[in-house]
C-alpha cells in the first residue's frame, strides 16, 4: 500500500473514551482457553521504513531498508457458552472464537534517523491467510460475555498484511508521530526461522531404501567369497 494510503488510515481514527464491561451481553460463558503457537522470523529484502514529515516537519526520510528478527505468537481464543435465558444448556452449547497474532522479543536493525520507529506490538487479528489490526485499547481478544466501545484521542497505529501459502510475512503499516499526519510508513518482509524441512515424496525414499538393501547384499557376498 502507498504511504499516502496508509497515511489516510491513520487520519481516519476518531477520538473518545474506553468502555468496557465483564458482564454485559446475553450468554452465560462455561469455559474458555488459548491455543498458542510461537514462530521466529526474520526480516528479508525488501522491508523498509520511511519518515513522513508532515505539514510542519523538516523533510521527509527513507524509505530505508530494515532488518532483524522477531517472534510471531499466534493464539486461538475460544468461548464455550449458554444463551443467557437457558442457564442449563438445553438449548444447546454454543462456541465463539477468533484468531490474532502478536509480534514480540523484537530484535530490530535500522538506520540512526530511524530512532523513533517502534516496531508494531499491538494484537493483530487474523481472517484466513489476512492480517489487519491497530492499538486501538479495544482491538484485543475478549468472549461474548464482554464489550468494549469507543475511541481514541489522536490517530492509531495500523497495518495489514497476509500470511503466504509457505509461511512468509507480509505486511505494511503507518506509525504517526503527531496529529497532523507525520509518523512512520513500513513495508515488512519475513520468513521463518529454521523452518521445518520439507519431507521428500515416498518414490526417493523407496529409491533410497532399495538401494541401501542392495549394498548390503552386495557386501555380503564379498565377504563369503574372501572367507
Amino acid at each position: 500500500m502507498k504511504k499516502s494510503s496508509w497515511a489516510a488510515v491513520a487520519r481516519g481514527a476518531a477520538a473518545a473514551t474506553l468502555l468496557w464491561s465483564s458482564a454485559a451481553s446475553a450468554v452465560l460463558v462455561i469455559n474458555s482457553g488459548v491455543d498458542t503457537v510461537s514462530k521466529r522470523y526474520s526480516i528479508t529484502s525488501g522491508s523498509s521504513v520511511s519518515y513522513l514529515a508532515g505539514f510542519f516537519g523538516g523533510g521527509d526520510v527513507g524509505p530505508l531498508p530494515i532488518s532483524g528478527q522477531f517472534d510471531a505468537v499466534y493464539s486461538r481464543h475460544w468461548w464455550t457458552y449458554y444463551q443467557d435465558f437457558d442457564p442449563q444448556g438445553l438449548q444447546g452449547t454454543f462456541l465463539a472464537e477468533s484468531d490474532w497474532v502478536q509480534f514480540t522479543n523484537v530484535d530490530l536493525v535500522l538506520d540512526g534517523s530511524l530512532g523513533g520507529f517502534v516496531f508494531p506490538g499491538y494484537f493483530l487479528r487474523r481472517t484466513g491467510d489476512q492480517l489487519s489490526g491497530d492499538d486501538h485499547p479495544c482491538s484485543f481478544p475478549f468472549g461474548p460475555d464482554t464489550f468494549c466501545s469507543g475511541t481514541v484521542l489522536g490517530a492509531l497505529s495500523s497495518l495489514g498484511g497476509q500470511i503466504a501459502p509457505d509461511g512468509r510475512l507480509a505486511f505494511g503499516g503507518f506509525q504517526p508521530t503527531g496529529f497532523f499526519f507525520e509518523g512512520f510508513s513500513y513495508q515488512v518482509n519475513a520468513a521463518e526461522v529454521n523452518a521445518a524441512a520439507v519431507p521428500l515424496p515416498a518414490s526417493p525414499w523407496l529409491l533410497a531404501a532399495g538401494l541401501g538393501l542392495l549394498w548390503r547384499q552386495q557386501a555380503r557376498r564379498r565377504t563369503r567369497s574372501s572367507s
